[in-house]
Order: structure tokens, then sequence, then C-alpha cells
């Protein structure tokens, strides 16, 4: 087996902590919106405060909260590279496959609903 790693020689990076609470708000906001959504769906409550909740929070949190989620995690995380090499790194590694997967689950979810 591999040689174990000493942690003692671990470079280790300062955090700064304002981007950790913000994406723990992030965090929280999430599961906030989801909590509408696993009564409605997935346990079958059928109550109106749950649509109520399920409508406001796809019209404040949903646009925004995983977008800045990403966007802090991502901003900060290569500092050695200028940020539009960065860009175009995560666009060809991150964005294009991501909307390949979306053509192929859509285009499978169309067809087993017949909307084809």
């Amino acid at each position: 087996m591999g040689q174990l790693t000493n942690l003692s020689n671990v470079e280790k990076t300062e955090r700064i902590a304002y981007y950790d609470v913000a994406k723990g708000l992030l965090i929280l906001m999430l599961l906030w919106q989801h909590i509408p959504q696993i009564g409605l769906y997935w346990c079958q409550f059928d109550m109106p405060i749950l649509h109520q909740l399920n409508q406001i929070n796809s019209r404040t949190f949903g646009p925004f909260f995983m977008t800045g989620f990403f966007l802090i995690s991502g901003v900060f995380l290569n500092k050695d590279k200028p940020l539009y090499k960065t860009i175009l790194h995560d666009a060809q590694t991150l964005l294009l496959p991501a909307v390949l997967l979306s053509l192929i689950s859509n285009t499978m979810y169309s067809l087993w609903e017949g909307n084809f």
C-alpha cells in the first residue's frame, strides 16, 4: 500500500469567515426551499400552506440561492489563474456537460411522457 501523507506538511490556507457564513446561509435557503416540495410531492400532503410556501420560495429564493452558492464557491477556488481563464475552463468542463445532460434528460422525459 502507498505511504501515508504527513498532515503536518500540508499547506494550510486561511479561510475567509464571511464567505463561509454566506455559503452556510445559502445552504439553509436550499433546505428552506425543499421543505414544501418534500411535503407536497414526496409525502403527498395537500396543504394550502405548502402550496403558498412553494410559490413564494420559487419566486424569491429559487433563482438566487444555488447561483449564489456556486458563484461564491467557484470565484475563489483557484487564485493562480486569471478569472477569464477560470471562467473559460469552467464553461468547457462544467457548462457543456451540463447542457448536454439537460438535453438528454429532457428528451428522455418527453419521450417517457409522450410529449415528443
